[in-house]
């Protein structure tokens, strides 16, 4: 089987985000945006949809895959077989859309892929985020993908960001078009087939950059999975100057002068506590454009700051992992399922019941030492709801509402656990506390 996200070899050993980015400027200045066939007239609040276009696809044999550098468009028969093509395209309880939808007051594109009978159902939605930079049309080379996610009972979505597929405005590879990412969320609340609650995300290549951006910049998502990520974007430049030079010719808003910056926005490396969300990272063994070692320093990053993640490296694949496919879109699916609503229902009512007090204890510091204090509170509040006797549970929900900065309250907790503890030790550990916090 072949991938759907196999490119050309043809490019020696250029990083792949340079392939990816410097075959778009055969198409800067192509004029086909959906603003000439859209009502332009007042521009609506981001995430606000525009249009629903239906899509009709091209036969297998005329059906394409990704522009290269120079123009041209590998065929479709480089990516997937005709079955697989003709079952994603031709499936009678799937539909296939193209959305149009508001973001910075630009026009900008997300492809969905969905159940065609809805049924006043919401579904748990996938974000996949593409690889590579501006593009014309990727429906035909996505769409297969986009099947095998959906059939896993899940609405798929594929943002296009700025000046790919018509839409306006300049893509900068993680600059301001990150923001189409992100206004994807109130797109989804506004979508009646969707679950709010349940959304996930996918990245490739520089789609797991803007899916690591986006976990930073707090997108609503339950999990992420991605694949081939950079951990940071200075080492690529240095292995590749051309895209230095490309990034500072094309990339909107990128400083050439002092490219810090920007680089250190590109690059997980430098904000690896920002990483709240459960994180599957998954990389090539002998993966030429980014090597494993960018895959290894973004799990040691997360290591050292008690983030959620897990690694899996596939030996002997490649930056997109070409062989392992099938496992990979696997182990993502089975990493979602363990951090969906029906799964955190379960950890619930195991809480509420089950847990002994020192599970609840150990449980509610795990979520401290991953940065989600806002959980770890309430999961302290159902500590003291089922142990009010206890003083642990108030010591606990003290320190964690300390950390989120309710003051107050923290105080108010810390003198009750003074009055319930027997050892006097932990007693002028606590009173030395609350005169820290006067």
């Amino acid at each position: 089987m072949n991938t759907p996200f196999n490119r050309s070899t043809n490019f020696g050993t250029l990083p792949y985000l340079a392939l990816c980015t410097l075959f778009c400027i055969s198409l800067i200045g192509v004029q086909t945006t959906w603003a000439q066939a859209i009502n332009n007239a007042q521009k609506g609040e981001d995430g606000t949809l525009v249009q629903v276009k239906p899509y009709e696809f091209p036969a297998y044999k005329q059906a394409y895959g990704y522009t290269r550098v120079d123009g041209s468009q590998d065929a479709i028969q480089k990516y997937w077989s005709q079955g697989e093509y003709d079952s994603a395209v031709s499936n009678p309880d799937f539909e296939f859309q193209k959305l149009i939808y508001w973001s910075d007051g630009l026009q900008v594109v997300t492809y969905v892929y969905k159940p065609k009978s809805v049924q006043n159902k919401q579904f748990p939605a996938i974000i996949f985020n593409r690889g590579s930079g501006i593009h014309k049309d990727l429906a035909p080379v996505l769409v297969p993908y986009m099947h095998r996610l959906a059939k896993e009972g899940y609405v798929v979505f594929a943002p296009m960001y700025r000046q790919s597929d018509g839409a306006e405005g300049i893509d900068a590879n993680g600059g301001a078009d990150l923001n189409d990412l992100l206004h994807m969320a109130p797109l989804l609340k506004s979508l009646p087939y969707v679950d709010p609650e349940n959304t996930f995300m996918t990245g490739e290549s520089r789609g797991a950059l803007m899916t690591l951006q986006a976990i930073r910049e707090g997108f609503p998502m339950k999990a992420a999975a991605i694949w081939g990520a950079f951990s940071d974007i200075e080492k690529l430049f240095k292995a590749s100057p051309q895209l230095l030079e490309y990034a500072i010719k094309y990339w909107e808003g990128f400083n050439g002068k002092d490219p810090s910056e920007d680089i250190k926005k590109r690059s997980v490396i430098y904000w690896p506590e920002k990483i709240n969300t459960p994180l599957l990272i998954m990389h090539g063994e002998r993966d030429r454009a980014t090597p494993v070692q960018h895959a290894l320093d973004i799990a040691q990053s997360l290591q050292a700051h008690n983030r959620l993640y897990s690694l899996i490296v596939f030996a002997d694949d490649n930056h997109i992992l070409h062989k392992n496919q099938l496992e990979r879109d696997a182990q993502t699916i089975r990493w979602f399922k363990k951090y969906n609503t029906e799964s955190e229902a379960k950890i619930d009512a195991w809480l509420r019941t089950e847990a002994t007090e020192r599970e609840l204890n150990r449980y509610g510091y795990a979520l401290v030492e991953r940065g989600r204090i806002t959980d770890a509170i309430a999961v302290f509040k159902l500590f003291v709801s089922r142990f009010p006797e206890n003083w642990i549970p108030y010591d606990g929900l003290a320190e964690t509402l300390a950390l989120n900065g309710n003051t107050g309250e923290a105080i108010k907790n810390y003198k009750i656990a003074l009055k319930l503890v027997q050892d006097e030790k932990q007693k002028e550990r606590i009173l030395s506390i609350l005169a820290d916090l006067k």
